[in-house]
């Protein structure tokens, strides 16, 4: 049985928040359905964000009510943001 992790930001971390990037990153775990990738999810926040994330939170949405099921959300979700990210020329890694 693996030990439950803990997932949350730490502290120390969450002291340099942007206040902003707190609702996206809860709205980006609801969409994923996980906190498993948090840290992941708060640097995609800070580097492309709100108006980037929620564009590609729709484009999640619209690919999950499309014809082929969505089996890696979190996956997805990620491609979607290195995609918007070159296309704005951010770095995102």
């Amino acid at each position: 049985m693996k030990p439950k992790q803990d997932y949350r930001i730490p502290r120390h971390a969450a002291v340099n928040l942007d206040p902003a990037v707190g609702p996206v990153v809860d709205d980006i775990v609801e969409q994923v359905g996980s906190r498993d990738d948090v840290l992941w999810w708060r640097k995609c926040a800070e580097v492309l964000g709100p108006e980037l994330v929620y564009q590609a939170l729709t484009q999640l949405k619209d690919a999950q009510h499309g014809p082929k099921p969505v089996r890696n959300r979190g996956g997805l979700l990620t491609k979607i943001f290195k995609d918007l990210a070159r296309r704005h020329k951010l770095t995102l890694h």
